[in-house]
């Protein structure tokens, strides 16, 4: 499928990935939720990713194609990076899935993650690397208020078109904000945190 024709199609797909995680736990919570964009939900996927780790992108790769969905026409991730500084490579994502990837946050960047990748870990030039890669996140300003965006696969318009298509009642996706209502619910079940 055309990125253009995604667009428009009436109810497309996405696979929604939200996680969920404490610095006191080794593993994060993934949850990747597939909705429409008439918010009908038909699949629900979990994963892991190493607190601190590095391969979360191995992880969503893992969680797409395990699904085995050829309907679903894009990823939405809730942050690129996650889980203590698992950074998300969302050119290999959009690589290997062969679909649009789009990482959002809520929020602007605070602080600054070169220097506390440098300080926290060892293979500092690894994450440095991919954060170079993924650049700086793109504010869109949508009918809730902005979101920053780190995106691949679509243009700068169709990125706020798709996310506008998911949102119902906040600037979060719904496929993002079912996904993360799902992961700590998860993990409140298995850690009792």
């Amino acid at each position: 499928m055309r990125h253009g024709s995604l667009i428009s199609k009436r109810a497309i797909r996405v696979l929604g990935v939200a996680e969920s995680f404490k610095l006191t736990h080794p593993k994060s919570i993934l949850t990747g939720v597939v909705m429409r964009s008439d918010f009908i939900i038909d699949g629900v996927v979990n994963s892991y990713a190493t607190v601190g780790g590095l391969d979360v992108t191995d992880s969503i790769i893992g969680m797409f194609k395990g699904l085995n969905r050829p309907d679903v026409h894009a990823v939405m991730v809730d942050g690129c990076i996650i889980s203590f500084y698992n950074i998300i490579d969302i050119d290999r994502l959009h690589s290997e899935l062969k679909v649009p990837v789009m990482c959002l946050a809520f929020s602007r960047s605070r602080g600054n993650p070169r220097a506390a990748i440098v300080k926290l870990f060892k293979d500092y030039e690894e994450r440095l690397s991919i954060l170079d890669r993924i650049g700086e996140p793109v504010m869109v300003n949508t009918k809730y208020g902005p979101v920053w965006v780190r995106y691949r696969g679509l243009s700068y318009g169709e990125v706020k078109v798709l996310i506008s298509k998911f949102q119902r009642d906040g600037r979060r996706p719904e496929p993002l904000r079912v996904s993360q209502l799902i992961s700590a619910s998860m993990f409140r079940s298995m850690y009792g945190d």
